[in-house]
């Protein structure tokens, strides 16, 4: 559960003129937070939620229940690919908005960067590198003890750039295992449909798993590579909902390699039980940027040696013996990963 209370701020200052951009449910400003009345001023970005307060007293608690879920949850993480949170600023010119303050960031999202380097050709910018960074923020979020955090809206709009790093924002439609808080099926829907699993378009869905976030963090690594949405060749909520719901992928880009659509294939899987855990997708993507040379068909093993059991890896299996190829790929995973070493030993004695 989440027992850490929200942090309330004060000294929160930022105008109209001061919007950036429109999030999912919230619009972002910049502004500065002033620890000390006479102290130098910190730059931030404020999440202002897009609600008429005066209208609607179900909306004001609702949203006031969220931002400081969302503040009490983020005080527990501390990764270096999640965006911390400063906390709550309750903005008496909006007739109290619940405001979350967070970091400024100048580089903006990854999707608006990823953009930005196309425009420059002599740019150099390592896409897997990139995405490495998030990878291992979502292993974290799932992997977060006592309970599991789900996301629930991952896309690259969502992945802020901070000093070159990749950092998971926006927890505002995140849960914990033993909190099913959910923001509805509708607002859902209308935000980030080309993300969401197909277990997700039915009426009496589930909700929001780890599962749903490895699907939408497959679909994030194709927005990355290829500068556009996913299903970006369809138009209407309608038209992408048929198409997930009937298992049509979005077809192999040429920006693509083959071992990296493996994994992505592995992300989409129809059967959220068969979808790789976000630690397979992290230690692959990891073993390929540090060595580069795995086969598609290498890894195709990996992942199926990796198999869920509802999501979660059973680790007193021996791992496969055709996967990683060479010590180079041992040597990498060891540093990666030293908990999974034990489970390679047997078959590293006699392969490596």
């Amino acid at each position: 559960m989440v027992a850490q209370k929200a942090r309330i701020l004060k000294g929160v200052c930022f105008t109209a003129s001061d919007y950036l951009c429109p999030g999912g449910f919230s619009d972002i400003y910049r502004g500065k937070w002033f620890q000390e009345p006479r102290g130098k001023p910190t730059r931030v970005a404020i999440k202002v939620p897009r609600v008429r307060m005066r209208e609607d007293r179900e909306a004001v608690e609702r949203v006031r229940k969220h931002a400081l879920y969302e503040s009490a949850l983020c005080s527990q993480l501390h990764h270096p690919n999640l965006m911390p949170l400063f906390g709550v600023f309750f903005n008496p010119n909006e007739q109290g908005h619940p405001c979350l303050v967070m970091p400024y960031c100048e580089e903006g999202d990854l999707f608006r960067y990823v953009a930005q380097i196309r425009t420059r050709p002599r740019a150099r910018v390592n896409i897997l590198e990139l995405i490495c960074g998030p990878a291992a923020g979502l292993e974290y979020l799932h992997d977060f003890k006592p309970h599991p955090i789900i996301h629930g809206d991952i896309k690259a709009h969502n992945m802020l750039l901070d000093n070159g790093v990749v950092r998971i924002a926006d927890f505002g439609t995140s849960k914990t295992l033993s909190i099913p808080l959910r923001t509805g099926s509708g607002s859902q829907i209308t935000g980030s449909y080309r993300w969401m699993s197909p277990e997700l378009y039915p009426d009496n869905n589930p909700g929001t798993t780890t599962a749903s976030d490895v699907w939408a963090f497959g679909m994030m690594i194709l927005e990355v590579f290829t500068g556009g949405y996913p299903y970006n060749h369809l138009k209407t909520y309608w038209e992408v909902a048929v198409e997930i719901t009937k298992g049509q992928l979005p077809p192999q880009p040429p920006e693509i390699n083959n071992v990296t659509w493996a994994i992505l294939k592995s992300c989409f899987s129809a059967d959220p039980m068969k979808r790789p855990r976000a630690e397979t997708v992290s230690i692959a993507l990891n073993v390929m940027l540090a060595v580069g040379r795995v086969t598609p068909e290498a890894l195709d093993n990996f992942m199926d040696q990796m198999h869920p059991l509802r999501h979660e890896v059973s680790m007193s299996r021996n791992f496969p013996c055709s996967w990683p190829g060479c010590k180079a790929q041992f040597d990498t995973l060891k540093a990666l990963r030293p908990h999974l070493v034990p489970h390679w030993y047997q078959w590293a004695d006699g392969q490596v």
